[in-house]
């Protein structure tokens, strides 16, 4: 197992930028990945505070060898799950953001996941989030589990300008993120949104008005 705390990480090249053959912990510091293949590799992942970001190639965060692999071999469920009750994750990645042979749970923290053209900012057996932010840039395959209010958008999102969600009537945005790649479709999930509220998303010359709602 790896365990990153309190301390500050910055790394660039190389294939795999973080490696560990068992279960990952970031519990504190800041780690941030600047250019590598692939950002982090590992049997599982935990997160309770502290700040990830990656900027890859490939794939941002792999665990267990990655869906396809295990639906492959037969090994769904096994290893590969993602928890996060704290913290940040910022994945840019040029493939896929999440690539999870196992299951997500977010009851906590902050996920932002930006993915390769044609490829999925979530890949996993089964996700649920009930707690904190996930914002996902681009075409989810399957269905995430949250009874969090949503803002979910056809818009065109353009590459390297500042995609902002704020809520009508304030200047403060909630989310902030500036995307490596174009995209058009993006779903929000937080604690913080309002139901029924109204909120602006913009990128560039698009903007949207449209209310959180509650599946």
């Amino acid at each position: 197992s790896t365990a990153l705390a309190g301390s500050r990480i910055t790394l660039s090249g190389g294939d795999d930028a973080l490696y560990c053959a068992g279960t990952a912990t970031l519990s504190g510091g800041e780690v941030s990945v600047r250019s590598a293949r692939r950002g982090l590799l590992a049997a599982d992942l935990t997160v309770t505070d502290g700040a990830l970001t990656l900027h890859t190639a490939e794939k941002g965060i792999c665990l267990g060898g990655g869906r396809q692999t295990a639906e492959q071999s037969g090994t769904v469920g096994e290893t590969g799950d993602m928890t996060v009750t704290g913290g940040s994750i910022t994945v840019l990645s040029g493939g896929d953001a999440l690539d999870l042979a196992g299951a997500l749970s977010q009851p906590g923290g902050e996920l932002l996941l930006g993915p390769g053209r044609e490829s999925c900012p979530l890949l996993c057996a089964s996700a649920q989030v009930s707690g904190g932010t996930l914002l996902a840039l681009g075409d989810l395959p399957q269905e995430i589990r949250s009874a969090l209010p949503r803002l979910a958008a056809e818009m065109w999102l353009t590459a390297r300008l500042s995609f902002t969600v704020t809520a009508f009537g304030q200047s403060a945005p909630l989310i902030s993120f500036t995307p490596e790649n174009p995209y058009s479709a993006v779903l929000l999930l937080s604690d913080e949104l309002q139901q029924q509220e109204e909120y602006i998303l913009a990128s560039g010359n698009a903007r949207i008005l449209a209310p959180a709602v509650c599946p």
